[in-house]
């Protein structure tokens, strides 16, 4: 059976990600992959993402693809990133930190926020956050790579990072994939040739080159040219019950701007009576996205604070099947997740990394199909929720935030927002995007207080949980006090003899 060929159409970040993902295993089998790198601005992750802030998975992924990450962050502008700091979502532009990383320990089944509600219980004044190394560490500036020794309070570091998205495309992984043999084919996608199948059967170049291919890949962005062919369904959350007060910002811009501060190793996040407004140190630059509610502010307004970038409309959404015929659709063209999630490349790198795994030769695809898109609508449903976490959570007083904390919410977020309000469990999601303890802890971040905590804490020992407790907190301290400054760490990663 001869080996598939897989063409690439859009480029941008999506795209290579992609080819990068399918050269590694395929590589040495003859299999051609190429991409369709079509001139523009780089589109295929949305409109919001010339800036990103990854997840602490991005880690794994970039090992998975090859990718030293020091060789990320200096090619994509890059920034550490500890978590995640909000301000003003409770009303009283109050602050909290929602930390990545470890946070103490569980004791049996007892988890470590419960056992922090016990001792809330008993009068005690320490915070969740007040116990996570990520926390104090981002509070002082500070940044460190976790060591290998589990029994160091430092191996209880996690980060995700702040990237460049076109300069990470343009210095790394454009480059690394054609090393790799990817085929770079430069030219716009002019018509899609459909067979009577209804699958794809060639690209037509503005030029009028035919490109053919067994398997096709659509990172073009919202206009989603390959998958909106074949007319695969679009969930657009816009149109759900509720969704207009759940969600009601409507409108939005993002920017990349010089900046030459010492880069904070956190993203910030600040609620305004109008939406609100997100912040990416980068290494010399920043991006920034605003999200509003044309009802509350004129697009000249957001324009104005965004250096003259001009807003547009923005619904968030995903594709019910992303894996259609024999076209599978990856970024924007899949799904646009809301900024606040975080999940741009996230999504990109579990379907591409997936991808890889199931990708079959010629010859059907149906059951590989059914799986991956399976697992895309856990994935692309954790990331909703998550986001949609600080509209139901936020306790502003404008109305139309007000209006958002009394929608009704989907179906799963209504099971989580219960079984937390009850005793402070968590959801255990199937193939989520994030795992437990950072639901949470956002939970918690934002002030959600449950009516009881878990009863199993109140058979440990008060006096061995608040020695522990102050012991954490004390080799947390001391940890984040010998860390270097965030500035000075980045400054030898992009060194020539930085880490390797």
């Amino acid at each position: 059976m001869s080996a598939p060929a897989i063409l690439i159409a859009g480029g941008g970040m999506a795209g290579w990600t992609t080819a990068l993902a399918l050269a590694r295993p395929f590589r040495g089998t003859g299999a051609r992959i190429a991409v369709i790198d079509t001139p523009g601005p780089d589109v295929s992750l949305g409109p919001l993402a010339p800036a990103i802030a990854t997840l602490p998975s991005a880690q794994d992924a970039h090992w998975a693809l090859g990718l030293p990450e020091h060789r990320v962050v200096r090619a994509g502008r890059g920034a550490y990133r500890l978590g995640e700091f909000w301000r003003g979502w409770d009303g009283r532009e109050a602050a909290a930190f929602l930390p990545f990383g470890e946070v103490g320990a569980d004791i049996g089944g007892v988890r470590f926020h419960q056992q922090v509600a016990r001792l809330q219980a008993l009068g005690e004044t320490a915070s969740l956050a007040d116990h996570a190394l990520s926390s104090l560490a981002a509070a002082a500036g500070r940044f460190a790579i976790p060591p290998h020794d589990a029994a160091d309070i430092r191996a209880t570091l996690d980060h995700g990072l702040h990237l460049d998205a076109e300069a990470l495309t343009g210095a790394l992984l454009r480059p690394v994939a054609l090393a790799m043999g990817v085929t770079r084919i430069e030219g716009g996608i002019g018509e899609v040739e459909l067979c009577t199948d209804g699958l794809i059967a060639a690209l037509r170049l503005d030029d009028g080159r035919r490109e053919t291919a067994d398997l096709f890949i659509d990172a073009t962005g919202p206009d989603a040219r390959l998958i909106g062919a074949l007319e695969a369904a679009w969930e657009d959350e816009a149109a759900w019950e509720d969704w207009a007060a759940l969600s009601p910002f409507d409108r939005a811009a993002a920017v990349i701007r010089p900046d030459t501060a010492e880069p904070a190793p956190f993203t910030r996040d600040a609620a305004h009576p109008w939406g609100w407004r997100r912040t990416m140190p980068l290494n010399g630059a920043r991006g920034e996205i605003v999200m509003f509610a044309s009802r509350h502010m004129k697009d000249e307004r957001a324009s104005q604070m965004m250096g003259g970038a001009e807003p547009a409309a923005v619904t968030s959404g995903r594709r019910l099947s992303p894996w259609t015929g024999n076209c599978v659709a990856v970024g924007a063209a899949a799904a646009i997740p809301d900024p606040l999630a975080s999940a741009e490349l996230a999504l990109v790198h579990a379907a591409a990394l997936r991808l890889a795994r199931l990708v079959p030769w010629p010859g059907g695809w149906r059951a590989e199909a059914e799986e991956f898109n399976r697992l895309w609508r856990h994935e692309t449903e954790s990331a909703r929720d998550f986001a949609l976490l600080r509209h139901l959570l936020n306790r502003r007083p404008e109305k139309v935030w007000a209006a958002a904390r009394e929608a009704s919410a989907p179906e799963p977020m209504d099971r989580r927002l219960a079984l937390f309000a009850a005793r402070g469990r968590i959801i255990r999601t199937e193939h989520g995007l994030y795992d437990d303890a950072l639901w949470a802890r956002a939970f918690i971040a934002l002030g959600a207080r449950p009516r009881h905590h878990d009863p199993l804490a109140d058979g440990l020992d008060a006096g061995m949980l608040k020695a522990r407790s102050a012991r954490i907190r004390e080799l947390a301290a001391r940890a984040a006090a010998s860390m270097p400054r965030h500035g000075d760490f980045l400054a030898r990663v992009n060194a020539q003899d930085g880490p390797r």
